[in-house]
């Protein structure tokens, strides 16, 4: 068994232990009568770390999930960024992240900038650096002002760990939320160093080990 404290919301925390094929991990919403179980499915081939997303379901006395495996590769040289939208959402919209270098005002005048568009409920593997991270989806309404109120700056350290999640909706402020929260900025030359990759590793996947 894996005794876990209570999580806040919009928080992130790594838990230790090991699961195997078929084990059950049980969650309970407190002050509400939900509660739901997550059964790990077959395991990957190699060892990978669960990241396991719960919330409520929307208009039920439900949980859903979402989980996402990222690989303990040996000699992983870039951060992995898990990419994940958990906003509720109207109208069919199809949001995406918008990522691109972050430049103080020197570096404006004489370098260029890389800027991607990512999909969300992604693993991505992403060189070091600073980065400007938006919510972007030019078919809603006031697109330009969704995406200048949703922009912050992340610092990504190589092999590391890091998630960014999409959240509001329903009359809530959509805004992206980041684990964990900040790193120290490095030098721009070491971010220059290797060319932008973003690389999806893989998307909802299935029951890994140790838990996150």
């Amino acid at each position: 068994d894996v005794d876990v404290r209570a999580l806040p919301f919009q928080d992130c925390r790594y838990i230790q232990g090991r699961l195997r094929s078929r084990d059950r991990l049980d969650f309970y919403l407190q002050g509400q009568s939900v509660q739901a179980s997550f059964e790990v499915g077959e395991l990957p081939t190699s060892d990978a770390l669960l990241l396991l997303v719960v919330k409520k379901r929307e208009g039920s006395a439900m949980m859903t999930f979402q989980d996402f495996a990222f690989p303990l590769a040996e000699g992983q040289k870039d951060a992995q960024l898990a990419v994940i939208d958990a906003a509720v959402d109207v109208n069919g919209t199809s949001p995406h992240l918008k990522i691109e270098d972050h430049m103080n005002g020197d570096e404006k005048e004489t370098v260029s900038k890389r800027v991607e568009e990512l999909m969300f409920n992604r693993v991505y593997s992403v060189e070091e650096g600073g980065y400007d991270a938006a919510i972007v989806d030019p078919r809603r309404p006031h697109a330009q002002a969704v995406e200048a109120a949703t922009r912050r700056v992340v610092h990504l350290r190589r092999k590391k760990n890091y998630v960014l999640m999409r959240i509001g909706g329903n009359g809530f402020q959509e805004s992206l939320v980041m684990y964990p929260p900040e790193h120290i900025a490095h030098s721009a030359g070491l971010r220059r160093a290797v060319s932008l990759a973003l690389l999806p590793l893989l998307a909802m996947a299935v029951a890994t080990a140790p838990v996150m």
